[in-house]
């Protein structure tokens, strides 16, 4: 059982640091900071008759990420900059690959892509919480949207009674180390 704990656990460490660091270098900000990034012409609007449209300064620019993992969504809107203004779709493609453009006018121009991850929410926070009378590890903070990661052997009934209206608010840990601690002092007091 201990073993496993700590594969799950230094899985889980791994999971957060390869999150961290693509979240840190920009990874899902393409518009924002400029990067090059992850557009599949297949879903795109435009025709063949609208290639002449271009890009203008007015043009709204919608960025959507969908996270796999939590089913999040993060929409970003911003107006075109110097560097958007007059490309056309082609160059949008080629601009950012990956990417599904599922509007391209004047006015709006709609980028989504899909990331098979979690949310930066769900990614950088857990806590202890309550699932089925049993202690259970969640991603994301306590309250609606928190994502249940694993539930542990340890029964709620089992744990004093202070720690356990604790885990009903939910207990908020740092990080792993944090987490495996907190529960090492949950099974301590029984």
């Amino acid at each position: 059982m201990l073993r496993k704990c700590v594969l799950g656990a230094l899985g889980l460490l791994l999971g957060f640091a390869l999150s961290y660091s693509l979240y840190m270098n920009n990874y899902f900000h393409p518009l924002k900071y400029g990067a090059r990034l992850p557009v599949d012409p297949p879903n795109a609007e435009v025709t063949q008759t609208d290639l002449k449209i271009k890009i203008t300064p007015q043009t709204e620019i919608t960025q959507k990420i969908k996270y796999t993992k939590c089913g999040e969504e993060e929409v970003t809107k911003i107006t075109a900059g110097e560097k958007l203004v007059g490309l056309t779709f082609q160059q949008m493609q080629q601009l950012y690959p990956g990417w599904t453009i599922e509007t391209f006018d004047a006015r709006d121009v709609v980028l989504k892509l899909v990331v098979d991850d979690y949310c930066k929410t769900h990614s950088e926070h857990m806590f202890l919480g309550v699932h089925n009378d049993h202690v259970a590890i969640f991603a994301g903070k306590p309250g609606p949207g928190a994502l249940l990661k694993e539930e542990t052997n340890i029964l709620l009934q089992s744990v004093q009674p202070q720690d356990r209206l604790e885990l009903e608010k939910g207990i908020v840990v740092k990080d792993r180390s944090e987490l495996l601690q907190t529960l090492e002092g949950l099974q301590e007091h029984r």
